[in-house]
């Protein structure tokens, strides 16, 4: 599983429904407020291999910062690697 869908895995479905449906507002945050974004996305990439720290760094972010790497993540995946992902956490 890439790093891509390890995060996604661990911020859960609710949360990437509702930064799909938010995707216009991400797009407007993300040239808001770029560094913040890479360094928070820098951040969660090296807490990955423990799932409890990352899970508590995403919570840990403000909702437009959140929905806005989750945006970003999603972007680097295919539709079949998001089908996939879906299957394994249902």
């Amino acid at each position: 599983m890439s790093l891509t869908e390890q995060a996604i895995a661990i911020c859960g479905w609710q949360c990437v429904s509702i930064a799909l449906h938010r995707k216009t507002e991400c797009k407007e945050y993300l040239k808001a407020n770029g560094l913040k974004v890479a360094n928070a996305q820098r951040k969660l990439a090296s807490l990955l291999r423990d799932t409890d720290k990352s899970r508590d760094y995403l919570q840990s972010l403000d909702t437009d910062l959140q929905h806005t790497i989750v945006n970003n993540l999603l972007s680097d995946l295919s539709f079949d690697a998001m089908q996939e992902i879906m299957e394994n956490n249902n």
